[in-house]
């Protein structure tokens, strides 16, 4: 059964997320999402900032789905750092390089609530980087 083999569930730039930060110091990698993707899942409770609990039970009673779900973070929560395996990988540094660079990483947002904050910050004069992403079918 193919549901026996989902680790996370998780939107395209979450999985992104992870990718890009590996897992690093032999510790487990934690998916996240922001609380405007997690709104977009159909079961995220802006009260409480978190999942439905009692609508993830019924979509699954076993409580694998709801292991399988991002933590839910502030968009610009830094979740973790650009793996150096990934770096390596891409060319950015060496194998043979004995310090690495540091990127945070932040949880991220999608494309419009992103865009909506870059308006509001060009209105404001506050820098800003922001990155996004999209994926044509």
């Amino acid at each position: 059964m193919l549901w026996k083999k989902v680790r996370w569930c998780v939107l395209p730039h979450d999985f992104v997320t992870l990718v890009l930060r590996g897992a690093q110091d032999g510790k487990e990698i934690i998916p996240t999402t922001d609380r405007g993707d997690a709104s977009g899942s159909g079961i995220y409770d802006v009260q409480t900032n978190n999942y439905c609990t009692d609508l993830v039970a019924k979509i699954d009673p076993t409580g694998r789905y709801a292991k399988s779900l991002p933590n839910i973070v502030d968009s610009l929560t830094i979740c973790g750092e650009l793996s150096a395996q990934w770096m390596q990988d891409v060319g950015l540094i060496k194998h043979s390089e004995k310090r690495t660079p540091r990127f945070p990483i932040s949880a991220g947002s999608g494309d419009n609530m992103g865009l909506t904050m870059k308006q509001v910050r060009l209105q404001h004069h506050v820098p800003a980087v922001l990155v996004t992403w999209r994926a044509n079918a």
